[in-house]
C-alpha cells in the first residue's frame, strides 16, 4: 500500500500504490482520488487507511491538479480542508504539513534539502514539466526560505522522481518534443526517441533530470518503476484510460 523512501533524516516520504484499498472495478483497490468516478465512501475509507498509517496530527494538503505551472506555498494558516488547492505543486517551511500530489502516469517529484529546511511535492506531468514547473518550484522555496533568514544551497537538495510512465511506454507527437526543446535544446533532445509514423518516446524521467540539474541539484534518485507496465501494482490513465490515482507524499517531521 505505501513504500517509504529515506531521502534525508527529519523527512517522511512515500508513495502509494493500487494495492489493499476498498475501491472496485477498475479502481481497484486502493484509489485516492474523488474526481475519478470513484464511489466516495470508498475513496474516504482509502484515505482514512492512509491517514492511520502515519501520525495522526499531521495536516494533509490535496491538490486539484490541472497540468500547469502553480507552485503553492502552506502553511498552518492554510485551509487544507478541500480538494480546492488549485496547484501542480506545492513546498512548505513547516513541520506537520503533507505536500502530496496524485498521479497514474505522470511523474510524482518528491524534494527537500540535507537540513530539512523544507518540502515539496510536484506533479510533472509532460506540460507542467515543459512549463518549467520543476523551476518555479525551487525558486518559491528560494525565495521563501531567504524570506525567513535561512540559508538556500542548491547542492543540499535532494530529489526523488517516482514512479511514472517510462519511456518505453510513453509516445507523443513532434509538439511535446519542441516545447521541451525551447527551455534545454541539446539535454532535451536526448529525451525523445524517434518511431515510425513521426512519433517519439518521450523520457519523463530524463526530462526531469535535466531541469533539476540545470539548476544545480545533483543528488537526485528515481523509482525506476513504470506505471504503465506494471498494472497489478499501478494505476495508468494512459493503458486504461478511466482509472484510480496513486499518492506521493512528503514531510517534515
Amino acid at each position: 500500500m505505501i513504500e517509504y523512501l529515506s531521502l534525508v533524516d527529519g523527512v517522511v516520504a512515500g508513495f502509494t500504490d493500487r494495492l489493499g484499498g476498498r475501491s472496485l472495478g477498475q479502481y481497484e483497490a486502493f484509489n485516492l482520488s474523488y474526481d475519478v468516478g470513484d464511489n466516495a465512501e470508498n475513496v474516504t475509507e482509502n484515505r482514512e487507511a492512509l491517514f492511520a498509517s502515519l501520525d495522526s496530527d499531521l495536516r494533509w494538503s490535496w491538490l486539484k491538479q490541472v497540468h500547469g505551472t502553480q507552485v503553492l506555498s502552506l502553511s498552518d494558516e492554510a485551509d487544507l480542508t478541500k480538494d480546492e488547492l488549485i496547484a501542480d505543486a506545492s513546498f512548505t517551511l513547516q513541520s506537520g504539513l503533507v505536500c502530496s500530489v496524485m498521479t497514474a502516469d505522470c511523474l510524482p517529484v518528491l524534494i527537500t534539502d540535507r537540513n530539512a529546511q523544507f518540502v515539496a511535492a510536484v506533479h510533472a506531468g509532460w506540460r507542467s514539466l515543459a512549463g518549467g514547473i520543476l523551476f518555479s518550484t525551487l525558486h518559491a522555496v528560494e525565495k521563501a526560505l531567504l524570506a525567513e533568514g535561512k540559508e538556500y544551497d542548491c547542492t543540499d537538495v535532494v530529489a526523488y522522481l517516482g514512479p511514472c510512465i517510462s519511456k518505453r511506454a510513453f509516445e507523443v507527437g513532434s509538439e511535446v518534443m519542441d516545447e521541451f526543446l525551447k527551455i534545454e535544446p541539446e539535454k532535451s533532445q536526448k529525451a525523445f526517441e524517434l518511431q515510425s509514423g513521426g512519433k517519439y518516446l518521450a523520457d519523463l524521467v530524463l526530462l526531469a533530470r535535466n531541469h533539476l540539474e540545470q539548476m544545480g541539484v545533483s543528488a537526485i534518485s528515481d523509482s525506476g518503476l513504470c506505471t504503465f507496465e506494471d498494472a497489478g501494482r499501478f494505476f495508468s490513465y494512459r493503458r486504461d484510460g478511466e482509472t484510480g490515482r496513486m499518492a506521493s507524499f512528503i514531510y517534515k517531521i
